[in-house]
């Protein structure tokens, strides 16, 4: 009796420990789970990640764009009347810049790209001239437009509803977030079937993809800078 005992205390004790091994897994996964409810990106942090996302990719087009102005353009003679077409893709559109001083514009720009700064450099070497194609006419005005672009680059701002102006250029390069400028001008030169510009079109970001404010542009300088 007293062995039958002893073994149905030690059942019991066996079946304490179990159960309450049992509870704590319990809990253990129920704090895991909670956990991983709690670091999920916010809409906010999603749209922040979207924009680094999109600086990231614009710094790959840029280097792209260098290596090809310097060693991949057989047979171009870059003289004065070269030119490269870039979209204004890549300056900053939010309506919060236009309160911005130009020095707070060019600073923002040149430490988030620094390597459109290097194709400026490249222009200005070359004494080649920037062309700027706008969605909208007020956006290529000259004043405008050197708030963002250094005073020694020579630059000519064509509005998206006047691309025929583009007839009066030869393209060394063409950088735009899509293929219409590409399309416009094959078009409207009428070269047959064959587009021969997409060959110098180099895809770039569209910073207007995000509506990062000018702080949250800023934070993302450090995380950009070695990608």
């Amino acid at each position: 009796m007293k062995c039958f005992k002893s073994f149905y205390l030690l059942i019991t004790v066996l079946s304490s420990l179990v159960l309450g091994s049992c509870s704590h897994i319990t809990e253990w996964d129920r704090t895991a789970e909670i956990s991983e409810q709690r670091t999920q990106i916010s809409a906010r942090g999603q749209e922040i990640n979207k924009g680094k996302n999109l600086i990231i990719e614009g710094k790959q087009s840029l280097k792209i764009a260098l290596l090809k102005l310097k060693f991949l353009i057989p047979g171009v003679d870059l003289k004065s009347n070269s030119v490269l077409v870039m979209d204004k893709a890549l300056f900053f559109t939010n309506k919060e810049f236009f309160s911005l001083s130009v020095d707070q514009k060019r600073k923002l720009q040149r430490e988030l790209l620094p390597e459109l700064y290097q194709v400026y450099s490249v222009l200005e070497e070359m004494k080649m001239t920037l062309v700027v194609v706008c969605s909208q006419g007020e956006n290529c005005a000259s004043t405008h437009l050197r708030n963002w672009i250094p005073a020694p680059i020579s630059f000519v701002g064509i509005s998206g509803q006047n691309l025929k102006k583009l007839n009066r250029y030869d393209p060394v390069l063409i950088l735009s977030d899509s293929k219409d400028i590409v399309e416009s001008i094959h078009s409207n030169r009428d070269l047959g079937d064959t587009n021969p510009w997409l060959s110098r079109w180099i895809k770039i970001p569209g910073l207007s993809q995000t509506e990062l404010t000018y702080n949250e542009w800023n934070e993302l300088i450090p995380s950009v800078t070695h990608f």
